[in-house]
């Protein structure tokens, strides 16, 4: 599997539960159209001295699953049409998001 884990700070004015009903619009609308195979619930970043060495100050994450990179690399080209059916479900998360940081990963 491929995947894509996405570190960020809430938005000025987004509650974490706002930004969780956001991130499921986004998530039932990829995985209806076949774009991701999983999502992971929402993370609150825990500070750790020795085990979390990113000096980022951001406060959440959470991980999109896809089949392999053929696969992610599917959705990022659909992302970047124009127009595309989870439009308005990722442009309404990507706003609830502050400083995003992308990590890309394979098992």
């Amino acid at each position: 599997m491929f995947h894509m884990t996405s570190c960020f700070s809430l938005a000025d004015g987004v509650s974490v539960e706002e930004l969780e009903a956001r991130l499921q619009r986004f998530v039932q609308a990829c995985e209806s159209e076949g774009l991701i195979n999983a999502a992971s619930p929402l993370g609150v970043r825990q500070q750790h001295p020795v085990m979390d060495t990113d000096p980022r100050p951001f406060s959440h994450c959470f991980s999109l699953s896809f089949a392999d990179r053929a696969h992610c690399d599917v959705a990022v080209k659909r992302f970047f049409a124009e127009r595309y059916a989870e439009k308005d479900a990722h442009e309404s998360l990507f706003a609830a998001i502050h400083e995003p940081q992308f990590y890309c990963w394979e098992d």
